[in-house]
């Protein structure tokens, strides 16, 4: 017996459980799989002459593109490179899934085997989490470590992203009872990461659900998600405020203070001469000696100040036209999805994938999330499906029986 979409369902999950492991010193082997994958679908959908590209998009890419072939010519050592393809990275995946998927039965599998991958990552994350809270009981230092959890991942904005990617692929689960467990386990992981951005992210989409939705179910659980958090923070924190720590730290002033400092100098750095502000000073080389924190920083921990700085007004400008293109089709896709008769597991998806669409950005304002090795293109792959919704969705409800809808 044949396994359709054999490709999808086996590498999309190993590309997530090896997401930090590399090939050699740099090559890291989930851009490789990643990589072969496009090739295949791209080479399959020319034989086949559906190679039609959405022009508007590829256009920006293009120009995105141009400007790190710029970058690269101010600074052309192998770390430029290296850290340069990194954010490619993320539109290599959306080009993926525009070639490969073509139609409902194979956005169902990659969507699936996104979501298997990313409860493996959950699960490790889980692991870690309650091995240093019985070791090291609730606390965010002990012997000097920091309580940071990376899953599967090498870093845990990588970590947090894949929690806050699956919190929303939870919604493709056509079971209500499955959807609920997963969206509550993830949820906790969540509030239990320590990441002030994911706490963030996650109270404002509860606020979206509540307010975004007419079904009473999704509304009575994100009430309970935000009143879970509130409730776990003060439990949690008999013997050291963890959960109320990192949320005060937002107010934090010495450590804006640091933040403010590192914007200023990248917007001064950013625009020292005509050349480096059109194309950049080049990726992977941002350094800058601190005096608030005696520490030298080598990252913006903003994804749009790193794309300012390492590629310039220009690069900076696609990467946000790109976006705003993506956001457009990801309207229609909500639109579209609102106008079928019956409820269905795409149709919450489009609701979600919207809100993952903003989370994403918002989250880029405190890290490189894009640039992030475990991040760029899994949410690339995600944010590629509405480009070829308008090609399958009538194929969709058109074979979809009632039974099987929400």
């Amino acid at each position: 017996m044949k396994l359709k979409n054999f490709d999808i369902l086996i590498f999309i999950p190993v590309m997530l459980l090896l997401s930090s492991q590399t090939i050699g010193e740099h090559l890291y082997i989930s851009h490789f799989i990643l990589l072969i994958l496009l090739l295949g679908a791209f080479f399959k959908a020319l034989i086949n002459r559906k190679l039609a590209l959405p022009a508007v998009f590829t256009a920006w890419t293009l120009l995105f593109i141009a400007s790190i072939i710029f970058s690269l010519w101010a600074n052309s050592d192998f770390q430029a490179l290296k850290y340069s393809s990194q954010i490619l990275v993320f539109y290599c995946a959306v080009f993926f899934s525009f070639f490969r998927l073509t139609n409902y039965g194979e956005i169902r599998s990659l969507l699936h085997a996104l979501s298997i991958g990313l409860g493996f990552n959950a699960i490790a994350g889980a692991i870690q989490t309650f091995i240093w809270i019985a070791e090291n009981g609730f606390v965010l230092i002990a012997a000097g470590d920091w309580f940071r959890v990376k899953g599967l991942c090498g870093s845990p904005t990588d970590y947090v992203m894949q929690l806050i990617a699956g919190f929303f692929l939870s919604e493709f689960f056509s079971n209500r009872f499955v959807r609920s467990f997963v969206k509550t386990f993830y949820v906790v992981l969540l509030a239990l990461s320590m990441s002030r951005s994911a706490l963030l992210v996650l109270i404002l989409t509860s606020i979206i659900y509540i307010f975004g939705l007419n079904f009473n179910r999704y509304r009575i659980l994100s009430i309970s998600a935000i009143i879970s958090a509130i409730i776990s923070a003060f439990i949690l924190s008999d013997a050291d405020p963890l959960i109320l720590q990192r949320i005060m730290d937002i107010g934090d002033n010495d450590l804006n203070s640091r933040r403010f400092v590192v914007i200023d100098d990248v917007i001064q750095k950013s625009f020292s001469g005509f050349w480096v502000s059109m194309f950049g000073n080049g990726y992977g080389t941002y350094q800058f000696y601190n005096p608030i924190a005696d520490e030298v920083f080598t990252n913006t921990h903003n994804i749009y100040l790193h794309i300012l700085y390492s590629g310039g007004v220009i690069g900076l400008g696609s990467f946000l036209a790109t976006f705003i293109v993506l956001f457009v089709y990801a309207m229609k896709f909500r639109i579209a999805m609102l106008r079928q008769p019956i409820s269905s597991e795409l149709q919450r998806f489009s609701f979600a994938s919207l809100i993952l669409f903003f989370s994403v950005l918002l989250i880029g304002n405190v890290e490189t999330n894009i640039a992030s090795v475990g991040t760029g293109w899994l949410v690339g792959m995600i944010f590629g499906i509405p480009l070829v919704i308008r090609r399958v969705s009538r194929q969709y409800y058109s074979v979809l029986k009632p039974e099987v809808a929400a």
